[in-house]
Order: C-alpha cells, then structure tokens, then sequence
C-alpha cells in the first residue's frame, strides 16, 4: 500500500475515522492501534442495552495517568452502569473496567501485571470522579480480574477488546433476563387477578427449570 492509500479515508464509525494506515494493525503479530480499539468498542456497547460505555482510547489514558485536570470533561461519562477504558501505557494496552453503581474499578493487565497500575489507576479515577460530580468519591475500590496470560508482544489489544465484548454480552444478557422476570411478575399478577396477559408479553415466555 502506498502512502497515498495509507492517509485515504476508509471508513467512519460513529466520529471515529479510519484511513488506510489504519488496516495495517489488523496484520498477524501487529500491534492493534487506539483508533481501532475506539471503532470496535463503538460498536460493541450498541449491543449491550444502552448501559455500557467506552471511553476513547485518549481520554481513558488522560484520565487512568492523571492528567483529566488538563482537560474539560462531560458528566455524561457517568451516565451509564459500566465504562470501558482501555488505557495505553508505553507499548502496552491495559483494560480497565468501571462498575458504576458498585463503585468498583476492575483492572485488567494482559500480561497479569496489574499491581504496577492498580493503585495509580484507582487514585486517578477517583480523582476524575470527584472533579466531575464534585463529591467524595474515598468509596470508591478496585479489583484484579483474573485471567490467562498474554503469551506474545503484540495481542494486548486483542485480548482487551475481547475481555471487553465477554462485558458488554454479558451485561446485555443480564438486561434481558431482568426484562423477562418483570414481564413474568406482571403475568402472574394479571392472572392471580383473573385479568388475560397482553399477547406483546407472550411473545416472550419465560423458561423454567
């Protein structure tokens, strides 16, 4: 591929553009580029329900490294239960996982590294925290996710976007479950009050074992 190709719009995503330079990480043994991850990742929370964010590649490293006072942020960051950041540190990609509502930051190194980055992390989010909702956020905790280990140089982003879409799926999965329980409660009342259940609710039966 010439350099001509290489700076040629490809692709957009949402506000995400990829030009041909782009395509090249997605070579065996390449390193995976931060517009990339930020394309993926935009496609995958549209799965999960609406409650599942990804922050761009950059604000997630401005932000995990310490640096968020040096930029003007939004509140709608904090919207949604769970936000993705994945955090570029020197030719390394490091996951990071907020659970909003538990307070709780999961951290996810590929190559199970995760003490190095934990307690900055932890420190820096509550730090981003505080700053946007301009409370106390000591409440806030973090977690080492188990896994197995990164085995080469270069999958670290593979293996965070997939660590990433087992959330969204996830948490999708669990949002359709929690639909369907409230539909069967409503069922069960309409019925026990001689009622008829609406045929919207039918269509979706609810197994039990």
């Amino acid at each position: 591929m010439t350099g001509k190709h290489t700076e040629r719009l490809e692709a957009k995503v949402r506000n995400i553009k990829l030009y041909g330079s782009s395509f090249h990480c997605l070579k065996p043994r390449s390193w995976i580029s931060d517009e990339v991850i930020d394309a993926y990742l935009s496609c995958v929370v549209e799965k999960a329900d609406g409650k599942v964010q990804a922050i761009s590649s950059v604000v997630s490293t401005v932000v995990l490294s310490g640096r968020a006072p040096q930029m003007k942020v939004k509140s709608e960051l904090l919207q949604n239960d769970i936000s993705l950041l994945h955090y570029h540190t020197p030719d390394h990609w490091v996951l990071a996982i907020a659970l909003m509502r538990k307070k709780e930051l999961l951290i996810i190194d590929p190559l199970c590294d995760e003490m190095i980055y934990e307690r900055t992390c932890l420190r820096n989010w509550r730090n981003f925290i505080k700053q946007l909702t301009r409370k106390s956020s000591s409440d806030w905790n973090s977690k080492i996710v188990q896994h197995p280990r990164q085995s080469d140089g270069h999958s670290c982003g593979s293996l965070i976007l997939k660590k990433a879409w087992r959330t969204t799926a996830y948490t999708a999965a669990l949002s359709t479950v929690k639909r369907k329980v409230r539909i069967a409660r409503w069922s069960s009342v309409i019925l026990a009050r001689g009622g008829h259940i609406c045929p919207a609710f039918q269509k979706e039966p609810v197994k039990t074992t």
